[in-house]
């Protein structure tokens, strides 16, 4: 997530960044151990963020271990309450 956030706060976007929580290794659960939440200030800076150059060649160059492509997992997207 460290890369990706970089990336958005350097294509001037430093509210807007995601970030990932999974259950502890103790907890049983078989299925969504993992959520990776997007929290964006506006419809229109995601829109902005995921249509950027810089974004997209992230995506292309992590589509195999980015965390929103992992099978099993929740994400969720967030907007900042004005």
């Amino acid at each position: 997530m460290a890369e990706i956030n970089a990336i958005i706060t350097q294509i001037g976007y430093p509210n807007n960044y995601y970030s990932f929580h999974k259950v502890k290794d103790s907890d049983t659960t078989k299925t969504y151990r993992a959520c990776t939440i997007g929290h964006w200030t506006s419809d229109e800076a995601y829109k902005l963020i995921h249509d950027n150059a810089k974004y997209k060649a992230w995506a292309e160059k992590q589509k195999d271990n980015n965390a929103v492509f992992i099978a099993d997992q929740l994400y969720r997207k967030m907007y900042q309450a004005n």
